[in-house]
């Protein structure tokens, strides 16, 4: 992993490239990991090219889901961090960012 991790900026070690990456590596504070959704599932935003770190590992190619709803009819759309952190994504609405669990 220190292989890996020496690569990129931050300290938090990549997933392997053989993974769809999504997003840079943030501080590992705010750098949750987690597995692709079913393909039954809606993802919340396409692959990414390779040149960026991986946190989420995608399905099919086409697949990337950041995050697992609890409910399938909740959005993995979830309250901003502080404004001091990094969003993982661009939020959607102007207080809200992906990185964390659904919201009702």
């Amino acid at each position: 992993m220190d292989s890996v991790s020496s690569s990129f900026p931050y300290p938090l070690p990549c997933l392997p490239p053989t993974h769809s990456p999504l997003v840079p590596c943030l501080p590992p504070t705010h750098s949750p990991l987690v597995p692709c959704l079913p393909p039954t599932h809606s993802p919340l935003v396409p692959c990414l090219p390779p040149t960026h770190s991986p946190l989420v590992p995608c399905l099919p190619p086409t697949h990337s889901p950041l995050v697992p709803c609890f409910p399938p009819t909740h959005s993995p759309l979830v309250p901003c961090l502080r404004p001091t952190h990094s969003p993982l994504v661009p939020c959607l609405p102007p207080t809200h960012s992906p990185l964390v669990p659904c919201l009702p």
